[in-house]
């Protein structure tokens, strides 16, 4: 990986430049983003120098009054108005207010309809907004960075994405700061393969900072975490970005993203208590909290970790302690409800994620989450339609094609449950429970080679080689096929996984189940130790379970068949 760029005088000045047009231009997000990266920068790389004074536009100068009534307006949200006060203006900066803000009106016009054909037939899959097509003819092919950042995102908005990311690398290559710039061409990529088209046209120095950043960002976005760590570290290093939250908490999440099993909800099928990647994880989010408490971006995410950890009080105890600071952000509202879920309570989980997209219709964390939910309520058909909510929103949340591909097996549409767990385990082709799913449908449509062939893949992935559940699973096929040293082989990892769970598995179906296999084997075959059944079924038969009965009477025919060998 080549070095760095080196933060000079230059960049310095154009990252201070950015900041402050950002903010005129009203893309606060992107204005506090760069914001807090550039105090992340080392003080004395900051303090020798100021930016030299902008040149001179004659026009937007004479226009100078209009254009800061309308970003008065603009910061008040009145949008139209601010249109209106620069409708007249020629300046590249009043054109900019026109059509942004014309946009911003049309927007919240057309999500307001949204809103109200909510839980109808009628409802579009995103709000409409009829007026685009016209704003963009009068923004078509302007050369100037902002203008070709409007054109962009009018043309995303419009699906044409193509010419939106054209016209994206354009922007950058003039102004490489615009933060919003490089989420909007995150936004408009939606595989591997395209990802790494961008990235060999993008304009730009390879070593450039903010080109990691991008990539660290679409690294996380896609599921890539080969090298996010180490892309970190680079930006991480004392030269260029020590302090910034956000490059620790891309650092985080690639750490998480290295491990097997990922977060599912309620739905995970293994808890991933032992695993370095999430403790990682953990530690690295906790020492972000620790350095800025009030810190509320990516606290959803933190929550998924604490989740798949089973660590119940600290997710109760941030989630308190987050709501206490705003409750009304949907970040927020999803840790609180993977705090409900965590504790089985269903139905007060999905009141808090779906509060979270009532604030934020996009944030398509809280529908997968939902989704999630549905699933283990029994709700399968509101589960589809969350998990299609994302979806509508983005084609790189492996966990909602999963989703989709668990209800689809629940109601028996085969079929489709492969296809969208085809499509999970393409952009995440190491998660366990994705290969744990295929197997489930392959096994269902009678597939036994190609669920023999899932069921081993999960179980050579990362760190949980020795999933109970999946172990249980080609045993019990294996001994369908009457293929016993195979069979033997799963159920007696299944037995010592139990033994060495503390008790947690006792009543479990993988592990009673593989106590009563074991037991058939022995009894069924001459070499079979018959001792070995005994000791077993008299575990199952202890259980308070379905099978304690049939362990019951297994355990009778063991005992007369040892009576009579004990006779001869």
């Amino acid at each position: 990986m080549d070095p760095l760029t080196p933060i000079d005088e230059a960049m310095v000045n154009d990252i201070r430049s950015t900041i402050r047009q950002c903010t005129e231009r009203g893309l606060l997000a992107s204005a506090k983003w760069l914001s807090e990266m550039f105090m992340s920068i080392p003080s004395a790389k900051r303090t020798h120098t100021r930016p030299p004074p902008p040149p001179v536009d004659e026009q937007e100068q004479a226009e100078q009054d209009y254009i800061a009534a309308a970003r008065q307006s603009m910061s008040d949200k009145q949008f139209q108005r601010a249109a209106y006060i620069v409708r007249d203006c020629r300046s590249d900066k009043a054109r900019y207010y026109n059509l942004y803000c014309q946009y911003l009106s049309h927007e919240r016009l057309a999500l307001d309809e949204w809103y109200r054909l909510s839980d109808k037939k009628e409802q579009p899959t995103s709000p409409v907004n009829n007026e685009i097509p016209i704003l963009l003819e009068g923004i078509a092919h302007s050369t100037e960075p902002w203008l070709m950042f409007i054109e962009a995102l009018f043309l995303s908005r419009m699906s044409r994405k193509g010419e939106a990311i054209t016209a994206l690398l354009n922007v950058v290559a003039s102004k490489p700061w615009i933060w919003a710039a490089w989420c909007l061409l995150g936004d408009c990529i939606d595989s591997e393969k395209e990802y790494d088209d961008v990235l060999a046209r993008i304009p730009l120095l390879a070593n450039h900072p903010v080109i990691y950043m991008f990539r660290a960002k679409m690294l996380n976005d896609l599921h890539l975490a080969s090298t996010q760590v180490q892309i970190c570290d680079h930006l991480l290093n004392p030269e260029f970005f020590p302090a910034s939250l956000w490059v620790m908490s891309m650092k985080s999440r690639g750490y998480a993203c290295l491990s097997s099993v990922t977060f599912y909800g309620p739905m995970v099928i293994a808890k991933v208590l032992n695993s370095s990647e999430y403790r990682d994880a953990q530690t690295q989010f906790e020492r972000i909290l620790s350095i800025e408490p009030n810190r509320l971006e990516d606290i959803d995410f933190f929550s998924d970790i604490l989740y798949v950890m089973d660590n119940k009080e600290k997710l109760s105890f941030y989630a308190q302690k987050f709501q206490e600071k705003d409750k009304n952000r949907p970040e927020v509202c999803c840790f609180i409800g993977n705090a409900y879920s965590i504790r089985t309570e269903h139905e007060n989980a999905v009141k808090y994620f779906r509060r979270a997209t009532y604030l934020d219709r996009t944030y398509y964390h809280a529908w997968t989450s939902m989704g999630h939910e549905y699933l283990v309520m029994g709700n399968t058909h509101a589960a589809i339609e969350a998990y299609r909510r994302t979806l509508d929103i983005t084609k790189k949340d492996y966990r909602a094609w999963a989703g989709m591909g668990q209800a689809y097996r629940v109601l028996g549409m085969y079929n489709y449950s492969l296809y969208y767990y085809e499509r999970a385990s393409a952009l995440r082709p190491n998660d366990v429970t994705i290969w744990d799913g295929l197997g489930s449908c392959y096994e269902d449509t009678e597939r036994i080679q190609e669920a023999i062939s899932a069921y081993s893949r999960a179980l050579k992935i990362g760190i949980n080689q020795s999933l109970p559940g999946i172990n249980w699973k080609l045993g019990s096929i294996f001994r369908s096929m009457d293929v016993w040293p195979a069979a033997e082989q799963h159920f007696r990892t299944v037995v010592q996984i139990g033994e060495g769970a503390e008790g947690r598995l006792n009543n479990s179906e993988p592990y009673l189940g593989s106590l009563l296999a074991l037991s058939e084997r022995n009894i069924r075959f001459d070499s079979g130790n018959l001792s070995e059944a005994k000791e077993y079924l008299e575990r199952v038969a202890a259980s308070n379970t379905e099978l304690a009965g049939r362990a019951a009477a297994m355990l009778k025919a063991v005992k007369a068949k040892m009576g009579l060998k004990g006779k001869t």
